[in-house]
């Protein structure tokens, strides 16, 4: 429930002004988590990964947002087959995931009957690489099962396009191409 009067703030936020600009900043987001994992810079991977998903799901704000305030969410709405973006969205596994790290970043602490859904926990292992190096792996578990969240993030971008495209927006793809190879 917001309370008094909203003002557009997207004048505070540098070049980010559209969904489309959010987008390429999640594609950004994930090449610095694979440049990071390449480089097994762990810490810099759990920034990324964890604002990747900060990101991914805040677009569900930012397309809600773009669509009221040019008036097509009437026309629109069909088209993801739900009452809100935010509706359309979470019935994405990917962010569904995102949007419990999101949710946890931002109150720590989750009230069962608002946010909370059990069965999601991020976590890290360590791997030994071709060279015999250890590196992390950073994953999501979900009530789904257990991925890395390279793949997590890669199928929350891949969503958002094909829901912009489908929309009526123009979307440069920048995402990084994934691969088994990447692993």
């Amino acid at each position: 429930m917001t309370k008094g009067t909203l003002h557009d703030a997207r004048d505070r936020l540098w070049a980010v002004a559209t969904p489309p600009d959010m987008l390429m900043k999640l594609g950004w987001e994930m090449s610095t988590l694979f440049d990071a994992l390449k480089l097994k810079d762990d810490r810099v991977a759990a920034y990324f990964a964890l604002n990747g998903c900060l990101t991914a799901y805040h677009m569900t704000d930012w397309l809600q947002a773009a669509l009221d305030s040019e008036e097509l969410w009437r026309d629109t709405k069909h088209v993801l087959n739900a009452t809100t973006v935010r509706e359309a969205a979470l019935k994405v596994p990917a962010l569904a995931a995102c949007h419990q790290i999101a949710n946890a970043a931002k109150h720590v602490f989750l009230s069962d009957a608002k946010s909370y859904k059990p069965g999601y926990r991020a976590s890290h292992e360590p791997r030994m690489a071709e060279q015999g190096e250890a590196r992390h792996e950073f994953f999501i578990e979900t009530p789904e099962g257990k991925e890395e969240i390279v793949w997590t993030l890669y199928r929350a971008y891949e969503w958002w396009a094909a829901t912009l495209r489908s929309l009526g927006y123009t979307v440069e793809s920048n995402a990084p191409i994934v691969s088994l190879d990447d692993q």
